[in-house]
Order: C-alpha cells, then structure tokens, then sequence
C-alpha cells in the first residue's frame, strides 16, 4: 500500500504504479482526468503499471470520456461507487455487472438507498429526486434500523443531529444530494441538492467558505484555479452570481485562495 499525501502528481503517480506491486487504484476524478493527458499517457505508454489490475473512483461525478480514455491506456474500467463520510459506500459498479459510464453503478447489496419524492414515495425511473437512505421503514427502534450510518453531529449543547427526517411515515437520511434511477436500476448523480458546492471530491460550505479543508483541497488537485466560477446557488432567498478566486503560491509551492467578493 503507498499512501501519497503530497500534491498530486501524474506522472508521480504513474512511476510509484510501475515501480511498486500495487493491484488496486482508488483515485478522485480529478486525479483520472490529469492521469488521460497527452502528456500522462506518453509516461505510462514507457512506464506501464507493474501490477495493476483494478481501478476505483469516488468522491465527484466521473464523465464517460474520462473512463473510456483510461480504459483505452491501460485495458481497464474504473469501477466508480458514491459514499459519503456518514455512510458506508451505498452505491457503485461491482464486478459481474456491466459499467454505464457515467453511472455511479446500483445500491450496495444491502443498503436500502432509494431516490424519493419530497413526501418520501419512491421516484418513478428517470424522475430526478433526493437520494435517501431509508433508516427505518417500520416504527422507531425496531429491528429493521439500518446500520450503516454514523451516529449523527454533535451540536453546540452536546445534543445528538442524527440527520433523520420522517417521510412517508418511514425514517429517512438524506444524502442531500439529487440523482435519477434508469429502467435497470442504475443511478445517475444529478447535483446538490443544497447550497454546497463539490470541488475535487470536497463538499465546500457556502455559509463558512475557504476553509483550511478547501486549502487542502486545492493543495490537491494539481492545476490552476479559474479565476472567476460562474455559477447561481440559492442561499435562503438570495443568489450569488459569480465568485472570484485569487490564487497564491508560496515559495514552497502550496496553494492558497480566497474569494474577496463573497
């Protein structure tokens, strides 16, 4: 195992993979969009993996374009999957069934993840909705509880948020995410279904932005930052319209940014 906590690489990346044993690659999309450049696939074309045999990805949407240019470098299929940090993983692409790029797969065999109305009925296929864990779908404390979700934040007077709502007379976790379920059960990821924003695999608050877990973030990722992100996201009844970036770089080349217009 070779955990790399240093600024992304590729081509560091693709060395550590030809020089070592390793079998199994779990990545961000972020990290598989720098590995299918030009530049990254003349590395691994003279520098092929020594022992790869599995990839994953998780922690943001990962295009079609970016699975099929990986697959035509190295012969294999990134098995994406969705999770969150209060869940196990409740979605992916397993082996034995067939990968529809840009599909985060079907549910974990026994996680009872559901995309569901506002009033907590199922969605008909390809209808968007929110994506739902069901924690309880008989009366509360009964043996039919799920499992596989953190206890719940802590808040400021030492109380329990166990991030439950009651639905439909069932007990929910909302993911706060949106996505749609096709014919065949696959699940597509939609957006946010809050005002949270996905940036490299990282939820970022609006509420309280730029924290040093953005910072690391960016440390991340590799690449410049744009310097303005157009974008709306509703915040209460109001609407920001753009935000401005400004990026900093210090002699030991870590990668700060700030939004001075927020």
């Amino acid at each position: 195992m070779h955990d790399d906590r240093g600024a992304f690489d590729p081509q560091r990346l693709l060395h550590i993979l030809h020089k070592y044993p390793i079998t199994t690659l779990c990545a961000p999309p972020t990290a598989y969009r720098q590995l299918v450049l030009q530049k990254s696939k003349k590395f691994l074309k003279d520098n092929p993996p020594k022992a790869l045999s599995h990839c994953t990805g998780a922690g943001e949407p990962l295009n079609a374009g970016v699975i099929d240019e990986w697959q035509k470098m190295t012969a294999m299929e990134i098995f994406d999957g969705y999770g969150q940090t209060e869940t196990v993983l409740t979605c992916g692409n397993f082996a034995g069934t067939p990968i529809r790029p840009g599909s985060m797969g079907k549910p974990t065999p026994g996680v009872p993840l559901k995309i569901i109305s506002s009033d907590g009925l199922e969605c008909e296929p390809d209808t968007e909705g929110d994506l739902a864990v069901l924690v309880n779908g008989g009366s509360k404390g009964s043996s039919e509880e799920f499992f596989g979700l953190f206890d719940g934040y802590i808040r400021p007077d030492g109380s329990l948020d166990k991030r439950i709502k009651e639905l439909g007379r069932k007990e929910w976790y909302l993911t706060g995410d949106r996505a749609t379920r096709d014919k065949d059960g696959y699940y597509w990821f939609v957006g946010r279904a809050d005002d949270v924003i996905n940036s490299a695999g990282y939820r970022i608050g609006i509420h309280s932005p730029f924290t040093p877990k953005v910072e690391f973030a960016t440390d991340l990722s590799g690449r410049p930052l744009r310097s303005r992100i157009n974008t709306k996201i509703a915040s209460r009844g109001r609407g920001i319209s753009s935000c401005f970036l400004a990026r900093r770089i210090s002699r030991r080349g870590r990668e700060s940014i700030r939004c001075p217009h927020f």
